[in-house]
């Protein structure tokens, strides 16, 4: 029973990190979660930066642990290295 509580503790926490980076994103003109992707088996957010003309594949587990500001300022930036480890740029 414990486990299921911590299951859902840990959901409701990651569901809270996906809609504060949704309307961060949200608040940024440059920005766009263009879609749910799937990369090496990993689930993760399709996000174009839109003046940049590219787009990056975040997994879940980085939104998880990074605070959203900081993603979004990697994403505006495009010097994601130094925050989004696991993070991918798509070209194309």
């Amino acid at each position: 029973m414990a486990e299921m509580d911590e299951a859902v503790g840990v959901e409701a926490k990651l569901a809270q990190k996906l809609e504060a980076l949704d309307e961060a994103v949200g608040y940024e003109n440059e920005l766009e979660i263009d879609g749910v992707m799937e990369e090496e088996g990993v689930e993760g957010l399709k996000i174009i930066n839109l003046t940049r003309k590219s787009a990056y594949f975040v997994p879940i587990g980085v939104i998880a642990k990074t605070p959203v500001r900081d993603l979004v300022k990697a994403l505006l930036s495009g010097d994601g290295e130094k925050v989004l480890i696991g993070y991918s740029r798509i070209v194309g």
